[in-house]
């Protein structure tokens, strides 16, 4: 092992690696641009149908090479050969075919024909810069080599890497209890409105509830993240602070009512209060009767809800729940721009290597015919990376999702409730792939709070120190 103080200056590269790096993806940048996506709390327009600004673009990556230089010279000495020939092999081949697939990409100005529901449609695209072409590959490269780097060396790193870890998801926590706290302060009227929609009492469902955000699903999403947090570092620690802040961010779910959110914080929390218990019954009895408590709390006001709203009739509040799960205005929206996104895979050289994510921003966005960019994306996260990085591409992030699924597998070996839950996390992140594109590193920020709060998480608890070093940063 490295000296304490090399751990502390590699986590530092990392973390500083983890924050820059999907700044490389991310679009053009200005201050109250027009016709872009806005991030109108900070004051800054991204617009997607433009890769990142040459002038950020070109200083990011003499930075983001010497951290990752700092990061290997120190620790490639502690990992074993073949795991490095491994990942160079994956690497490599993922390089190679994003490099077909960018520079095959036809030049000059492109005549598309796509059919959907019957109706044919031409896009015309005015062709995809030189610039954007090295800025896609050089974009999908760097992020592929962080997630390699992190694989390779994280589980180098000593005690002091769980401790930071810790202080990440407590620190994220935080925000997200300034955030709610926020938003019953200044929108405490719509909170109660959406109280008053999801008992019945009113037939809109009002205005946004969205603090420090530009919309309730990207309030909901920084929610969601929240209770992610807490799990983990209630299977690390057993600790009352991440029981309560898991329990606070289930009931704020509910009138925030980011239907996605709700229903899976709905789902994991109810299996969590049921299984978990299961771990402790041998050794802490007083826990398992604590959270099995909880869950028949949760079963009696839920029935007793109900039971009030709808006079005793169930089945008419299971139908009627089905049909706001289902809801076919916002659903069939949804499916809708799925099905369409989907059509434009009609070509097989896109296929089989993707549009990339500028060239298909912009030809999506006039075969819509959305010139705002109203609709960024094809709204599923498995779509969009299909329609980005084709068929070939695609293999490389199924790849990393057995990865994520393997390491659940050794951690169950170990732990079987840490395993579990960790597996639970990520079947979540998943379902919600299917309606946000978030977790599949399409987005900067999503990437970035992805990273810190699952993904080295989860590298961490497969195992990156002794198990004496584990118990103790655990206990």
């Amino acid at each position: 092992m490295l000296p304490s103080r090399k751990d502390l200056f590699d986590i530092a590269y990392l973390l500083l690696l983890t924050l820059f790096l999907p700044l490389l993806s991310s679009g053009r940048i200005s201050l109250l641009s027009q016709n872009a996506s806005s991030f109108a709390t900070m004051g800054i327009d991204v617009n997607f149908k433009e890769p990142l600004n040459p002038e950020i673009f070109f200083v990011l990556l003499p930075i983001l090479f010497c951290l990752s230089f700092f990061l290997i010279r120190d620790r490639y000495r502690m990992v074993p050969r073949k795991k490095i020939l491994f990942c160079l092999i994956v690497f490599v081949s993922f390089l190679l075919v994003r490099t077909i697939s960018v520079f095959s990409f036809p030049y000059g100005e492109l005549s598309l024909s796509f059919s959907y529901e019957g109706t044919e449609s031409s896009v015309l695209y005015s062709g995809f810069t030189i610039y954007q072409r090295f800025n896609s590959i050089l974009s999908d490269a760097f992020l592929m080599s962080y997630f390699l780097i992190a694989i390779l060396f994280v589980p180098t790193f000593g005690k002091y890497f769980v401790t930071f870890l810790k202080f990440v998801l407590v620190f994220y926590i935080l925000f997200v209890y300034v955030a709610i706290i926020y938003s019953m302060v200044i929108e405490m009227d719509s909170i109660l409105h959406s109280m008053r929609y999801l008992i019945g009492l009113e037939e809109i469902q009002g205005p946004n509830i969205v603090s420090f955000t530009t919309n309730r699903n990207v309030f909901g999403f920084l929610v969601f993240l929240g209770f992610m947090a807490a799990m983990i570092l209630f299977v690390w620690d057993k600790s009352f602070f991440a029981f309560l802040t898991m329990t606070l961010l289930f009931l704020f779910s509910i009138p925030l009512y980011s239907r996605t959110v709700v229903y899976l914080l709905v789902c994991s929390f109810t299996l969590f209060l049921l299984f978990e218990p299961f771990f402790f019954i041998r050794r802490k009895k007083a826990m398992a009767i604590l959270l099995w408590s909880f869950f028949i709390l949760e079963v009696v006001i839920a029935v007793s809800v109900i039971g009030i709203l709808c006079d005793g009739d169930f089945s008419s509040f299971f139908a009627e729940l089905v049909a706001k799960v289902f809801d076919t205005q916002t659903l069939g929206h949804r499916l809708t721009i799925v099905r369409q996104a989907l059509s434009t895979l009609a070509y097989p050289f896109f296929l089989v290597f993707g549009y990339s994510r500028v060239p298909f921003t912009n030809i999506f966005s006039i075969y819509r015919n959305d010139p705002t960019l109203s609709i960024l994306n094809s709204h599923n996260g498995f779509a969009e990376v299909l329609l980005h990085y084709g068929i070939l591409g695609s293999l490389f992030v199924l790849l990393g999702i057995f990865f994520v699924l393997f390491l659940c597998w050794k951690i169950f070996l170990r732990r079987k409730d840490a395993g579990l839950f960790f597996l639970l996390l990520a079947i979540m992140q998943g379902c919600y792939a299917l309606s946000e594109p978030r977790f599949l590193f399409l987005d900067d920020v999503s990437s970035i709070l992805f990273i810190l709060i699952y993904f080295l998480p989860i590298l961490a608890t497969s195992g990156i120190m002794t198990v004496p070093e584990r118990r103790k940063a655990w206990n």
